[in-house]
């Protein structure tokens, strides 16, 4: 069941009418998914970088690792304030 606050918040007015949800119809750990889903569904004339999503996200793919083995370098080449 839903606490009086959290069924204020949730409801809504469509032409039937106003509804208030009793129960949480799916569970809080889906609401970043949907939340990104909605905002791809809104962005998604405007904002699409070239060669679509698949290439966007394996470029960023690239990056993570690259970012992640020159952080290793760093870490590696570093000197401590002893050994100066």
């Amino acid at each position: 069941m839903m606490t009086r606050r959290a069924r204020k918040i949730s409801a809504f007015v469509c032409a039937l009418g106003h509804f208030e949800w009793l129960r949480m119809p799916f569970g809080l750990k889906n609401a970043p998914m949907i939340y990104q889903r909605m905002n791809y569904n809104a962005l998604w004339g405007f904002v699409q970088p070239k060669g679509g999503w698949a290439n966007f996200s394996e470029k960023m793919r690239i990056a993570e690792t690259a970012d992640a083995e020159d952080r290793a370098r760093v870490t590696e080449a570093s000197v401590s304030p002893n050994e100066v």
